[in-house]
């Protein structure tokens, strides 16, 4: 894509969400605020209906993903653990300064373990590997799936990075939780008992990224050749827990 055809995507985007925030505002005023929440919530469904099309049409770019995206949601789920562990136990100014430089460090970090992560995806400027191309392919029953690329970096320094670079993040993000307010007084935290289901979850999570990571041909091939009902499915699964997920975290993280 070039740099004139992505301003101009980056500006029809940026009215497209203009007149949607003008729209939700409206509704918000006609309707009540949680009417509108459900729209917004409605809208990451719609986000989720797209990754599960791309699960169908490409399983090996779902297989790419997963293993950062489990490593980053592995890391951000022990927000509750760092809070916990971390309220009432540093010095005030520490609490107040250390949040925005684990932020940066942690969010520096994890972008360069992301992009050295080798993901297979399409290529809208190349017409052989667009979307429509691989969707018709899919169609007809004729889809071959690319080679998958190869990492630059020592994939388990890219690995160790992004692990450690969420980790960070989501400390940091715990420290803003924990940070004592500007005129003192107590803070409230709300993580009063030892987060167990958020450490599980966790687990859970950093399991699913590096069995995606070592098992990644095996994946790949089993998705391409199973069912079309099967990946159908598995693809509807994704898409709902997608929407999900990102609904569960924008209402956690902007309203609770």
């Amino acid at each position: 894509m070039t740099t004139e055809d992505w301003v101009i995507t980056l500006l029809r985007s940026l009215a497209v969400g203009s007149v949607t925030f003008l729209v939700a505002s409206g509704f918000s005023l006609i309707f009540g605020l949680m009417d509108v929440l459900n729209l917004a919530h409605g809208t990451l469904f719609m986000i989720g209906a797209y990754v599960g099309w791309t699960v169908f049409v490409r399983p090996d770019t779902f297989v790419d993903i997963s293993t950062p995206a489990g490593l980053v949601g592995g890391g951000l789920a022990l927000i509750a653990l760092w809070t916990y562990l971390l309220q009432g136990k540093l010095p005030a100014n520490v609490a107040r300064i250390w949040p925005w430089v684990g932020l940066a460090v942690g969010g520096l970090i994890l972008v360069w373990g992301v992009r050295q992560y080798p993901i297979t995806i399409w290529n809208p400027g190349v017409f052989a590997e667009s979307p429509g191309t691989f969707a018709l392919a899919a169609s007809q029953g004729t889809l071959t799936l690319p080679e998958p690329k190869l990492f630059t970096a020592n994939p388990y320094l890219v690995l160790l990075a992004i692990v450690a670079g969420s980790l960070i993040g989501g400390a940091a993000l715990a420290g803003f939780a924990v940070r004592p307010p500007a005129g003192g007084g107590a803070v409230f935290s709300g993580v009063k008992r030892f987060p167990r289901g958020a450490v599980i979850s966790a687990g859970v999570l950093f399991m699913f990224g590096l069995g995606t990571f070592f098992f990644h041909g095996a994946l790949t091939n089993l998705l391409v050749s199973i069912n079309n009902s099967w990946l159908f499915l598995l693809a509807v699964l994704v898409a709902v827990g997608v929407g999900f997920g990102l609904g569960a975290m924008m209402e956690s993280a902007l309203i609770r």
